[in-house]
């Protein structure tokens, strides 16, 4: 399809390299919607072409912008949702565990048309220049930082797509998964599977570390810390909160460590942390309990509340390959930065009293008990921690998918291909 606008008119065709997730897909053809697009667009367009914020004084460009998509979307459930598939489907697709993302939102795959509809010569000559480039660094919908909602403009030329990519972001070095081959005989759906499961298990072992099906693995972020004497806070949770205190099991720190920072909060920043605490129950036999810690920014008079951090390491995904990009300006927005932290019980039943207890609502009155009897003597106790002072972010992602390439790849799992800029 030309490049150009006819009649004022101009309609582009995209291609969905990863599904978008969708809070409207009930509707019929639901697809990219021009009020995320648009405003993301003219944000970009006033980017490259500063001159343009002057001349319209209203911050929004005078262009109209609709997406269209008469083929029938692949619709996939969240997994929770298991029972109520969408109808709306190839037939030969199917439905997968939905990664970062929750509640009702579902994933689309749609391929729309883009019809863009502009009187003013001048910026349609910009829309034209730069709409490839823009497609090719964004995504949309939910979860986009994690790959989800990524679209091109169907275009002949796709191998400037890496150059592209380093130009946009500043990049001298492009880290990227090659699904090429892997993929090339699966359906969508299960391709996609693949390649978020791959997303999945690099960024928990860069930010979290990874504890699936007997595979366990200390985070990247964890480490890097730890070389430069700085603890994290689950390590300072246990010490000064949760086991300290009232614990059975004494958690001792590294005596090299205790410099502890909120160091996840790096990556991306939660309301708080949930993992599993033990203790002993009545017939003195060790038990699991959940544990939610609350998490709040401490903001100081001159700056205002942190509620969300987006992390700063994305992904972009396209023709099968995904793409890691590192946005190191955003991390200066929570160096230094002071949280508070509170130790809270869990009332979901873990799994070690489901197995131990087969009768339901035994279970149930059986752990509401045990943790009534913890809760009287637990100190609410809280602790404040600060964020490191510095980080650079580009080294870290350097040593992360070093560090993720060492571990052994199983399944689907991928090395990470390292291209470095010599010039």
């Amino acid at each position: 399809m030309d490049m150009e606008f006819r009649n004022c008119k101009l309609e582009l065709d995209l291609k969905c390299h990863a599904p978008i997730i969708h809070f409207q897909t009930e509707e019929e053809g639901a697809t990219l919607r021009a009020s995320e697009v648009k405003p993301k667009f003219d944000r970009y367009l006033m980017k490259k072409v500063p001159s343009l914020k002057n001349r319209f004084k209203n911050q929004y460009l005078p262009y109209k912008m609709k997406f269209i998509d008469n083929s029938p979307n692949v619709i996939y459930k969240y997994s929770k949702n298991e029972g109520k598939y969408d109808k709306q489907t190839n037939n030969n697709e199917g439905n997968f565990q939905l990664y970062f993302a929750r509640d009702e939102k579902r994933r689309v795959e749609t391929n729309p048309t883009m019809t863009i509809t502009c009187f003013d010569p001048l910026l349609q000559k910009l829309i034209v220049e730069h709409i490839k480039n823009f497609f090719i660094v964004t995504n949309f919908g939910a979860a986009q930082g994690k790959g989800y909602g990524s679209f091109t403009v169907i275009d002949e030329e796709q191998s400037k797509i890496e150059s592209i990519l380093r130009e946009e972001f500043g990049l001298k070095t492009l880290y990227k998964m090659d699904f090429r081959k892997a993929a090339k005989n699966l359906k969508f759906s299960k391709k996609i599977k693949v390649i978020f499961e791959n997303i999945e298990k690099f960024y928990k072992i860069t930010k979290s570390g990874y504890n699936y099906q007997g595979e366990y693995a200390r985070s990247a972020l964890f480490y890097y810390m730890h070389d430069k004497m700085i603890g994290n806070e689950k390590a300072a949770l246990k010490d000064k909160v949760i086991e300290k205190p009232f614990g059975t099991i004494p958690y001792h720190l590294n005596q090299q460590t205790h410099n502890e920072k909120y160091v996840r909060a790096l990556l991306g920043l939660s309301s708080y942390l949930s993992f599993t605490d033990i203790r002993k129950n009545t017939k003195k036999e060790e038990k699991d309990i959940s544990v939610n810690i609350n998490i709040m920014h401490e903001a100081n008079k001159i700056e205002a509340n942190i509620e969300r951090f987006s992390s700063p390491i994305t992904f972009k995904v396209i023709n099968d390959i995904v793409y890691i990009i590192p946005k190191q300006r955003w991390c200066k927005y929570i160096l230094n930065k002071k949280f508070k932290f509170k130790y809270k019980v869990s009332k979901n039943v873990p799994r070690s009293w489901m197995s131990a207890i087969k009768d339901n609502k035994m279970r149930k009155i059986e752990y509401e008990r045990f943790i009534r009897k913890l809760d009287e003597k637990l100190k609410r106790e809280e602790i404040y921690l600060q964020t490191p002072e510095e980080f650079d972010l580009l080294k870290f992602l350097d040593f992360a998918v070093q560090y993720y390439n060492k571990m052994e790849p199983k399944g689907y799992a991928h090395t990470i291909q390292i291209s470095y800029d010599i010039r």
